[in-house]
């Protein structure tokens, strides 16, 4: 999971740093397992579980359980 971690913060520095050659979505197929898993929940405060896409980890704590096309919509 860290090296999915580190692979996703890495790839959206990528994504903000290089606006003009974007990184490629296919480089996430290598964490398939992860990313396509239907296990990945969250609980809100009323304890109440949803169902979200995997995380993408942006920096540091921050992440996003949007697809990474919210990223950059123009991809």
């Amino acid at each position: 999971m860290l090296e999915y971690k580190n692979f996703c913060e890495d790839w959206n520095s990528r994504l903000q740093n290089n606006p003009e050659k974007l990184p490629e979505p296919s480089e996430f197929d290598q964490f398939s397992d992860l990313t396509e898993s239907n296990e990945w929940t969250i609980e809100d405060v009323d304890a109440t579980v949803h169902k979200v896409n995997a995380p993408l980890f942006l920096s540091g704590d921050e992440f996003t359980c949007r697809p990474w096309e919210f990223l950059h919509p123009e991809a």
